[in-house]
């Protein structure tokens, strides 16, 4: 009798160093596929924003940014369809903060200098918007507010733009292209 108790404690022993195993390997995968996704964020971040950031200096762009920046200095910023254009761009990638699918910090190194100006200047056009639907431009919005966060811990900047800056931005929007 007391070797078969022996016998019961050995094979509850095993189970027990069973069930451990397969909860230690179980960890060891879910943490491999964790790292897995971090990489593959980093690496879509990379190549979404390498994209983006040859169209952003393509002349297409610099010309619908030029026509923007004016429209914007003009009054018409509102009815603009190049702004609209730029906001959709920023929509874009605050849709894609938002589902964790762009790493912040890459977008505030490539981005964050024309998210954090063009928010502001495209303000009054996004209260227009949501006069007809308050959900218009919350990922831009969501953007905006991600990229002054980190400009915050990594600039030191609380990054409130005067009138004068925000102008001097424009004006250079507006110079990118001689006929704007």
């Amino acid at each position: 009798m007391e070797e078969q108790g022996r016998g019961l404690d050995l094979n509850g022993t095993l189970s027990v160093a069973a069930a451990v195993g397969s909860a230690v390997a179980a960890w060891g995968a879910a943490l491999f596929a964790r790292q897995q996704a971090s990489a593959a964020k980093a690496q879509n971040s990379l190549s979404f924003l390498a994209n983006l950031g040859r169209s952003w200096d393509a002349d297409d762009c610099k010309r619908q940014r030029a026509e923007a920046a004016s429209h914007i200095s003009g009054g018409t910023g509102g009815k603009s369809l190049p702004l609209y254009h730029l906001m959709q761009r920023f929509e874009e990638i605050g849709i894609l903060l938002e589902r964790k699918a762009l790493d912040p910090v890459v977008v505030w190194s490539q981005l964050s200098h024309a998210i954090l100006y063009y928010y502001p200047l495209c303000e009054d056009a996004i209260k227009a918007y949501r006069r007809d639907n308050p959900q218009s431009w919350r990922s831009f919005e969501y953007a905006y507010r991600e990229m002054a966060k980190i400009e915050r811990k990594r600039g030191g900047s609380d990054h409130k733009l005067t009138r004068a800056e925000l102008q001097d931005f424009l004006e250079t929007e507006a110079g990118l292209v001689d006929d704007a």
